[in-house]
């Protein structure tokens, strides 16, 4: 009980990484619903067919969205906590996630891989699934379960901090790029919720000893 005897509060997310993106994912859906009940109704009072189009779209959208969040399946449940990637040793609590790799902005769909980006023994990778995970629409090919990044700190270089436009982690190994998505292709909150993750990657890697690379 509180002191006030109102009742149990409720408990604070111990991650606040994870607890911003919750709230940015909150937002985006409750755009996202705003738009397609309004292309809905726009539809109902006599609107052009053609919005059919954009409002099953859109739906399809806002539904997977939906369902992911309210499974604990968004990326945002994969946010790291405070010091995670310092806790993390060879034999104990590693750490993974689910990532899309391409070598640079704008890549086509051919050139982006899903994986598992990792860390926990000291050295950062990057793993191509073995089979699609449905996050892009890529296809199984060569790389399969091929690691396209395997360093130590002291190998790698940070790139840019992340921004909302330019959300992806950016490291660069000699004269190799990697860009890594935190978020999957049709994450509504993809901006707003990737930046963050990646923001928290990009700063814990400095902590682990990663440098940034030089202008």
């Amino acid at each position: 009980m509180s002191a006030t005897g109102s009742g149990a509060t409720p408990h604070a997310d111990p991650n606040p990484v994870r607890s911003r993106a919750r709230r940015r994912r909150g937002v985006a859906l409750a755009v996202g619903w705003a738009l397609l009940v309004a292309l809905v109704v726009a539809l109902l009072v006599g609107g052009p067919w053609f919005l059919v189009i954009p409002a099953l779209a859109v739906g399809a959208l806002v539904l997977a969205n939906t369902v992911a969040a309210a499974t604990g399946r968004g990326p945002e449940e994969q946010a790291l906590p405070p010091g995670r990637l310092s806790r993390a040793g060879p034999d104990r609590d590693p750490v993974s996630v689910p990532a899309t790799w391409s070598p640079r902005r704008h890549a086509a769909d051919r050139d982006r891989h899903d994986g598992h980006l990792s860390w926990g023994d000291g050295r950062l990778r990057f793993v191509v699934e073995e089979a699609p995970s449905g996050r892009r629409s890529t296809t199984v090919g060569p790389l399969a379960g091929v690691c396209i990044l395997d360093a130590e700190p002291w190998e790698l270089r940070l790139g840019p901090t992340p921004t909302r436009w330019r959300p992806q982690l950016v490291l660069h190994v000699g004269g190799d790029t990697h860009r890594l998505d935190l978020c999957p292709g049709w994450d509504l909150a993809g901006g707003g919720v990737g930046v963050l993750l990646a923001v928290e990657w990009h700063r814990q890697l400095a902590e682990v000893g990663v440098e940034a690379a030089r202008p």
